[in-house]
């Protein structure tokens, strides 16, 4: 049987790697635009397996495992919980929407910071059925990584008390 004192220390040390992890996934940024590649699967694959030996050290017990799994759906429930009451802890877990494209130009310096290439967003940008940049108005990377797009309305359309 495993002792409260081994078990609080695979409670910790499960938090202890969860907030690394955290912090590097955001620290690299939203390379993908919202898409799973093959590299991100290897690699999600690869750091479960790389930290699951720090978290229960050498314990193979199934309560060990509970508490680990336990502490990491509790610790997932309480940054939800914060990000919903919080939303300045919301920004820094999730990140911020940002325009990528403004109808004229590529935001490059915080495409850059975001690890996104242009390639990438305009292959994200015909996913969505937009091949033609001059049709758009703004291309907004969400939070999520998803691609939200404005289109120019046409000079028919154009009514200035819209704003649009």
């Amino acid at each position: 049987m495993t002792d409260w004192m081994e078990l609080l220390a695979i409670a910790g040390r499960t938090a202890l790697i969860y907030g690394a992890i955290l912090l590097l996934l955001r620290l690299i940024g939203r390379r993908q635009i919202g898409q799973s590649t093959p590299s991100d699967l290897v690699t999600l694959l690869l750091v479960s397996e790389a930290v699951q030996n720090g978290m229960l050290n050498d314990d193979s017990s199934l309560t060990g495992a509970l508490v680990a799994a336990t502490t990491l759906l509790a610790i997932s429930y309480a940054i939800d919980w914060l990000c919903l009451r919080f939303p300045r802890f919301e920004r820094w877990i999730e990140g911020d929407a940002f325009v990528a494209y403004d109808g004229k130009s590529f935001n490059e310096r915080r495409l850059r910071r975001e690890n996104i290439t242009q390639r990438d967003l305009i292959s994200a940008l015909r996913a969505h059925g937009e091949g033609d940049l001059d049709g758009l108005r703004l291309v907004v990377i969400e939070p999520d990584g998803k691609v939200s797009v404005l289109k120019k309305l046409p000079a028919a359309e154009f009514d200035p008390r819209s704003g649009g």
